[in-house]
């Protein structure tokens, strides 16, 4: 008998996701200056899965996850989600910080790669990929993209 293939497989970067707000942009942040602080978990390959996952499709994500508190975290809101296929890894966990003023306006302070780093060293397992009909790469080196290519993995 053989097995129904899952949806899709996302596969790429996690982040926790810092909000900061103030009243106004600085070139600094002062003490004080930040009235609301928000964390949320993101990431390309991550938000892809959950938004999909959300809309029915049978999802999973595999990503690097730290080990730090904020992986810990992101580990027990995979795992609440019923998404397995991440891999944890001594270091920290991606971080994307975002300051935001009372208008609304959106700017990036910056970007902690974390373990993501060594996504351009990930051996995605053949085994895995076979499972799944899609399979969604999302900020990721291009390194995968040439080791999927020579495997002869068909990419949606």
């Amino acid at each position: 008998m053989t097995k129904k293939k899952r949806d899709l497989l996302c596969i790429g970067t996690i982040a926790t996701d810092r909000y900061l707000f103030v009243k106004q942009f600085s070139s600094t942040l002062k003490g004080g200056e930040v009235y609301k602080s928000e964390m949320k978990f993101g990431g390309g390959a991550s938000n892809t899965a959950f938004v999909s996952k959300k809309l029915g499709v049978d999802s999973d994500l595999l990503a690097y996850v730290g080990n730090d508190p904020a992986g810990n975290e992101y580990v027990k809101y995979l795992k609440k989600h019923k998404m397995f296929a991440s891999k944890r890894l001594k270091g920290g966990t991606s971080l994307c910080t975002y300051i935001i003023n009372e208008k609304s306006e959106q700017q990036k302070g910056y970007w902690f790669e974390g373990v993501g780093h060594q996504l351009k060293e990930m051996k995605i397992p053949k085994n895995l990929m076979r499972k799944f009909k899609v399979i969604h790469i999302a900020q990721i080196p291009v390194e995968i993209g040439l080791q999927l290519l020579k495997e002869d993995i068909c990419l949606s």
